[in-house]
């Protein structure tokens, strides 16, 4: 396992604030690498039905772009890791449900935010499991 919940209560937490408890933005999860050291991560789940591509090409025949909603959840996570980094101390100190400290730490640096969306099966392959358009395939992979 690479990551774990950085709260064994609750996977969902509300990013702004050090001890995650005061009013802001709310990540679909935040978590800490399960390391020697642990760094904090955001996650953010989109529905499996999230278009990944635009259907249409753009301009050049085999160019094809990512969709806005691609885009904005992209922009989303973005923010996410910026407000952590405005918002946290660098070290927190965990904290139990009483407020208690529980020995551990987690570092705030720069968080990685790891997005979960769309469906590279349906939207890429076709039923029998082949590439229906290597070019769009090759423009989303480079995104």
């Amino acid at each position: 396992m690479f990551n774990a919940p950085i709260s064994q209560e609750k996977f969902e937490q509300v990013l702004d604030g050090a001890d995650f408890q005061t009013r802001g933005k709310r990540p679909d999860g935040i978590l800490k690498t399960a390391g020697l050291v642990q760094f904090l991560n955001i996650a953010e789940i989109k529905l499996h039905t999230t278009p990944l591509m635009k259907e249409a090409k753009y301009r050049d025949s085999r160019v094809w772009q990512p969709s806005s909603e691609l885009i904005g959840a992209v922009s989303q996570c973005q923010q996410y890791v910026r407000t952590s980094v405005q918002k946290l101390e660098e070290v927190l100190q965990l904290k139990d449900k009483d407020g208690n400290r529980t020995g551990q730490e987690v570092f705030t640096f720069k968080p990685k935010c790891f997005l979960i969306v769309g469906n590279m099966g349906t939207e890429f392959f076709d039923e029998s499991g082949q590439v229906q358009n290597p070019d769009k395939l090759a423009c989303f992979e480079h995104f």
